[in-house]
């Protein structure tokens, strides 16, 4: 059975778009051939980041993520079995949502703050949101134009 893991964070730098999707492209040859999913939400600094895929495998890659030097205050908000992959067809999708919705750690941390009376709910909240913002990712089978 699949795992969902979505955590927060905060970049040890700014990113521009070029280095976000310097870190997506990285992600994406990491995380194909291991069968993980996922999408990474940028905004001032800060990051929200769904990962998809096994429970052991998603185990292994978080704890890498724990040791990485490019973010900080990393706090797993969820963590729970999914029934089907929401992100399936990026092995990391990732937007930079500064210049656009500009979100910080603490409304990245209010989608899942009801995980302690209803975790339902706060999966069901978080999934909504990034389904919202996978609306605006390109097609993964189409190359990015802006990128080059």
């Amino acid at each position: 059975m699949d795992h969902c893991i979505v955590s927060i964070s905060e970049a040890t730098e700014l990113l521009n778009r070029k280095r976000l999707i310097e870190l997506a492209t990285v992600s994406n040859a990491k995380n194909a051939p291991a069968n993980l999913t996922g999408m990474l939400l940028y905004s001032g600094g800060n990051f929200f980041q769904v990962l998809e895929g096994k429970e052991r495998t998603l185990d292994i890659l978080y704890n890498k993520i724990l040791l990485d030097p490019r973010h900080t205050k990393i706090e797993r908000l969820m963590y729970c079995p999914i029934r089907e992959r929401t992100f399936r067809k990026w092995h990391m999708g990732a937007l930079d949502l500064t210049g656009k919705k500009p979100c910080d750690r603490d409304q990245f941390r209010f989608i899942t703050d009801q995980a302690s009376c209803d975790p339902a709910a706060a999966s069901r909240a978080a999934m909504t949101v990034l389904k919202m913002f996978r609306k605006a990712l390109p097609d993964p089978n189409m190359p990015d134009k802006k990128a080059g």
